[in-house]
């Protein structure tokens, strides 16, 4: 559930992203393989928790404009080789 994602991501420490489980995996490695249209909603959440929130603080908002632009108009077909590139 996505609300519970955003719940998550507001709370924790977005450090938590790049932890790693027993078999060397992280959250985003999961979500790139899944081929779920739903993932790619979720994937989309993370960049602008990650990315875009950081970009505020450095006073860019062109580019920020820009970036969210780009990830609201990205699209992952079921091929997960396209979505981890």
């Amino acid at each position: 559930r996505s609300d519970i994602l955003q719940a998550l991501l507001d709370h924790y420490p977005l450090n938590l992203l790049s932890q790693k489980d027993y078999h060397g995996n992280t959250m985003m490695d999961y979500l790139l393989r899944n081929r779920l249209p739903k993932s790619a909603e979720l994937i989309k959440m993370i960049l602008e928790k990650t990315l875009l929130a950081r970009m505020d603080m450095w006073g860019v908002q062109n580019w920020r404009v820009k970036m969210h632009e780009l990830i609201e108009s990205a699209e992952w077909t079921g091929d997960v080789t396209s979505r981890q590139t």
